[in-house]
């Protein structure tokens, strides 16, 4: 076997079976500490799997587009990126809504606190 061979199987092997499924791990678990990082790799490898699978035969089935290396790679990199596109959108939503609740309950507080400390002293 010559180089090429054995970087195009590496290669090949870390495409099908982890990178997908690691942007779709993102994806559900946006943030860092809603899974530690050896289960983060576990998900992967399976999501991985599950989402290859079913993306390759939704092309081939539904799209009528022939099993070929370039296609499959194609298609492989195309869930990975709306994974990631997806991860990114959850991403600022979340801190738009980690905002929206910080300013209200900095609005709340300031309503409550003075009027509790208003009954405490009467």
């Amino acid at each position: 076997m010559d180089l090429i061979t054995i970087f195009q199987a590496i290669a090949g092997f870390i495409l099908i079976f982890f990178v997908p499924g690691y942007a779709l791990s993102w994806t559900f678990y946006p943030f860092r500490d809603e899974l530690t990082q050896i289960n983060r790799i576990a998900l992967s490898l399976v999501l991985s799997v599950a989402s290859v699978m079913a993306s390759v035969l939704f092309v081939d089935i539904y799209l009528g587009v022939d099993f070929t290396p370039i296609n499959i790679v194609i298609t492989i990199l195309l869930v990975t990126v709306l994974a990631i596109i997806s991860w990114r959108i959850r991403i600022i939503d979340a801190g738009k809504m980690r905002k929206k609740l910080k300013m209200r309950f900095l609005s709340v507080k300031e309503k409550i606190i003075p009027n509790f400390a208003r009954k405490i002293k009467k």
